[in-house]
Parts: structure tokens; C-alpha cells; sequence
């Protein structure tokens, strides 16, 4: 409410515009909590909280960069809720069924991907994009769930060779189609989720160190086969080398952050439009420049919060596949903060990755609020068990 009350004063005549989206996006949030208040108890409050925030700012910043773009996130934000809802009414009573089915999950992903490859269209470099209506949409943003669902049920099913050598065919099918579409971003997500569910649910170091060196080898194998990625290696050790060329994106991201300092140069001022892509891949350093670095660090602490929440919902899981789905959408929404803002702030080389409700893009906003409701609804459940053991006497459990 400050933020879009002091849009609408910074502009004369008064910017109209800005306290009737600021106040639509307020009435939002208090109607979304009050859902979860009143008709969904069971949920873990304090993650809605932090994401409502973390979509704000994402708000403010959008509309400083462009007003259309803003509506149209509103719309992505809503459809994103309602799916939700539904994904928390359909878990809470199917998901003791769905465990069994990886070889679906699996082919789902497989068919969601080469969908893509053959009806998609390039955006930015990349053919990952499929248009319906007036609407585009990444179906790779989609198959992280599946991938996650997959992953879940092999592992919770066996932790052999044999469990392991699947899930790394099935993970290399999907690398294969992600790199024919030029999307390395979500095929460096796809590999370290596999990781991720195969360490934590084998502890197989071994297995697990073959796998990053062949990840390794692959990575370096792009590096040679991939013209943009060779730029993007340059611009990360060097942008100033090329600074009008390869190295602009990273080298305009590293002026806004520096500019805004420890307190932003005030919402509407700077030049946040000199950032390339500055409402999806860069809209960190759009915040920094606007609102300062001490919001950049509270926004990372919040990553974190939300991360230390979902570890504590796998840890109170009843059931092994539980554990691993809650375990594989926190580590994917942790592991995409992390390689957006350590992109933009040249910690590593720049890949593409939106930043988890915060950029504008509606297949990011609507996947990420399907995995807020995979963790609302298994912690529902854990709520549920632990309510029946109250509800008995220590001699009789």
C-alpha cells in the first residue's frame, strides 16, 4: 500500500493507476489469507505470508517497469492461487493413491518435452515456448512437477542399482530434449533435482559423484557445442572485456545493483529499462537499484525460511514418497532463487531462470503456486497424523 501510494504521488497529475492496482493487489492478499484462515486451517501460514510478500515486491517492481505487464501478472497471480486450491483439495485425498504410478509421471514428462521440441516456437534463443490463444507457456516449467512426482516414486519404491540406472535414463531423456530446445537453464534444474532425490534417498556418495561428473562433462561439452554459452562463460569471468556486447546484460545488472546501494534510489527513479529483461531474468537487480540491497538480503533470508519450512514438513512426512516430493519442490524453487540471483549478480554464469514469484512470467507464477500447494497439502496431512496420535494415550500408540 506504501509502495504504490507514493507511485501514485511521484507523478502529476496523480498516477490513478497505481493505487487502484495497489489496492486490487491488497484486497488479494487479504481475501487468499482469509481462504486459508477460515476454509484451509490445516496449512502452513507463515509460507503464504512470505510469498505474498515476495510477490509484492515482484508487483511494485513490474509496474515501475511497465503497467500492461503488471495486469497480466495479476491474472498469472490468481490463476495461480486457484490452481492452488485445487492441487491442496486434490492431494489432501489422493495422494496416499498416486505414489505407485512413476512410468507415468515419467512419460508425461517425456511427452511434455517433446511437444515442445515439435510444436514449440524460439523465444529468446530458445524453443521452449508454445503459444495457445494470445497465452505463451514453457510445458519444461510443467514437467518439474512431473519430474519431481517420477523421481518420488522410483526412489521411494527401491534404492538399488537398478532404481538408480532408471532415474538417471529418465533424467537423460529429459536433458536430451531440453538441450535439442536450447533450454540448458531447465536442463541444469531437470540433473540436480535427480541428484538432489538420488543422494538424499540412497546416500549413495559414489553414485552420486559419478553423476555430477558426468553432469560436469556435459556442462563442458556445452560450453564447446553452444555459441551462447561460450559467451555467457566469457561475460561471467569478464564482462568488461565486452562490455557493449556480451558482457552488457551482466555489466548493466552489476550498475543498477551498485547504484541503488544499501537504500534503492526510490521507486520510479534510476534506469531500471537499461537492464535487459529486466521484469523476468533481472527483476533482482531491479529491486536492488529500487529498493536497496537491504531488500535484496531479505528477500534471499525469505529463500531461506521458506527452504528451513519445507525441510521441516519432509522431516515430520509419514511416508518416504511424501518426504522426497516435499524434499523436490523446495530444492527446486531454492535451487532457481539461487541460479537467478547468483546470474544477475555475476556469483555464476548467467542461465535465463526466473526468480520464484517474484518475475513476471505465467508458467513460472502458476508452477511455483502448484508446488506451494504440494507442500500445503503434505503438511496438511502431517497435521492430520499428528492430531490422531493426541488423540490417544502414550500406553495405547
Amino acid at each position: 500500500i506504501g509502495a504504490f501510494s507514493l507511485l501514485t504521488l511521484s507523478q502529476k497529475p496523480l498516477d490513478t493507476n497505481a493505487i487502484l492496482l495497489g489496492g486490487i493487489i491488497s484486497l488479494i492478499f487479504a481475501f487468499q489469507y482469509m481462504v486459508f484462515t477460515l476454509f484451509l486451517k490445516r496449512t502452513d501460514k507463515l509460507i503464504l505470508v512470505l510469498i505474498s510478500f515476495l510477490a509484492s515486491v515482484g508487483f511494485i517492481a513490474i509496474y515501475v517497469l511497465d503497467t500492461s505487464l503488471l495486469i497480466r501478472q495479476i491474472e498469472w497471480y490468481l490463476i495461480g492461487f486457484v490452481i492452488s486450491i485445487a492441487t491442496i483439495v486434490f492431494l489432501r485425498y489422493f495422494l496416499k493413491y498416486i505414489y505407485k504410478y512413476k512410468y507415468l509421471y515419467m512419460a508425461a514428462t517425456i511427452g511434455l518435452l517433446l511437444f515442445t521440441l515439435i510444436f514449440g516456437k524460439e523465444i529468446g534463443g530458445a524453443k521452449n515456448w508454445v503459444t495457445i490463444g494470445r497465452y505463451n507457456f514453457q510445458p519444461s516449467e510443467f514437467g518439474k512437477v512431473m519430474l519431481i512426482f517420477a523421481l518420488a516414486s522410483l526412489f521411494s519404491e527401491g534404492k538399488g542399482f537398478k532404481h538408480i540406472i532408471i532415474g538417471g535414463a529418465f533424467t537423460g531423456t529429459c536433458l536430451i530434449f531440453l538441450v535439442l530446445q536450447r533450454d540448458l537453464g531447465a536442463a541444469m534444474l531437470y540433473f540436480l533435482i535427480y541428484v538432489i532425490l538420488m543422494f538424499i534417498s540412497t546416500s549413495n556418495l559414489y553414485m552420486t559423484l559419478a553423476a555430477l561428473g558426468v553432469g560436469g562433462l556435459g556442462a563442458f561439452a556445452s560450453y564447446h557445442l553452444f555459441g551462447h554459452v561460450k559467451v555467457r562463460i566469457l561475460a561471467w569471468r569478464n564482462p568488461w572485456a565486452d562490455i557493449t556486447g556480451g558482457g552488457y546484460q551482466i555489466a548493466q545488472s552489476l550498475f543498477a545493483i551498485a547504484g541503488g546501494s544499501w537504500v534503492g534510489v526510490g521507486l520510479g527513479n534510476g534506469r531500471p529499462n537499461d537492464i535487459p529483461v529486466p521484469s523476468s531474468d533481472f527483476i533482482f537487480s531491479v529491486i536492488c537499484e529500487q529498493f536497496g540491497l537491504i531488500i535484496g538480503v531479505i528477500i534471499i533470508i525469505i529463500f531461506f525460511i521458506i527452504i528451513l519450512r519445507g525441510v521441516s514438513i519432509a522431516l515430520r512426512a509419514t511416508e518416504e514418497f511424501y518426504s522426497l516430493v516435499v524434499i523436490g519442490t523446495v530444492a527446486m524453487i531454492a535451487l532457481q532463487a539461487f541460479i537467478n540471483i547468483g546470474g544477475v549478480t555475476k556469483f555464476i554464469p548467467l542461465t535465463g531462470i526466473t526468480l520464484p514469484f517474484v518475475s513476471y512470467g505465467g508458467s513460472s507464477m502458476v508452477v511455483k503456486f502448484m508446488m506451494f500447494g504440494i507442500l500445503q497439502a503434505i503438511y496438511a496431512v502431517n497435521e492430520q497424523h499428528e492430531d490422531k496420535l493426541r488423540r490417544y494415550p502414550l500406553e495405547e500408540r
